[in-house]
């Protein structure tokens, strides 16, 4: 999008395939890479959107709710963090797919798991975040969900 300013964060071993990517895919804009660790760095900002995918799942809930936090506070009066994450309905797992996701988290990290929408709403409202709500899925039997907040303006 002519115009765009997008800040791409992840670690410092992705930015090699972040420069073959943008080679790839020329769009106009500017397109930066921020080398870091979200546990560790702080995000930059202020930005008008932070989209946060498939992390918190890989954390328990105290550092899910301090990542939230953290993004939150590298938004702009305004903006707003949109999570996105393999949404689990702990009453009634169906589509099976999260629930097994759940699983698989429990047993290969220290304290990963899944999360419902419930959850990911209460660290943004926690994080200071309003009009946090389970937008949905990203398209119709797709596994993932969105979830978004906005900073007050």
């Amino acid at each position: 999008v002519p115009g765009l300013s997008v800040t791409v964060f992840d670690l410092p071993r992705a930015e090699k395939h972040f420069q073959e990517e943008r080679k790839r895919h020329p769009r106009g804009g500017e397109v930066r890479f921020l080398p870091g660790d979200y546990a560790e760095a702080k995000l930059g900002g202020p930005y008008d959107v932070i989209w946060l995918s498939q992390v918190l799942h890989g954390e328990g809930p105290e550092a899910g709710r301090m990542l939230v936090a953290t993004a939150a506070d590298a938004l702009a009066p305004g903006g707003v963090l949109w999570v996105q994450e393999f949404i689990l309905d702990r009453e009634n797992p169906e589509p099976p797919w999260p629930a097994l996701f759940n699983l698989n988290m429990l047993v290969n990290t220290p304290r990963g798991q899944s999360y419902s929408a419930g959850e990911i709403m209460e660290f943004m409202t926690a994080a200071g975040l309003t009009r946090a709500e389970h937008v949905g899925a990203r398209e119709p039997g797709w596994p993932a969900g969105l979830v978004r907040g906005f900073k007050p303006a």
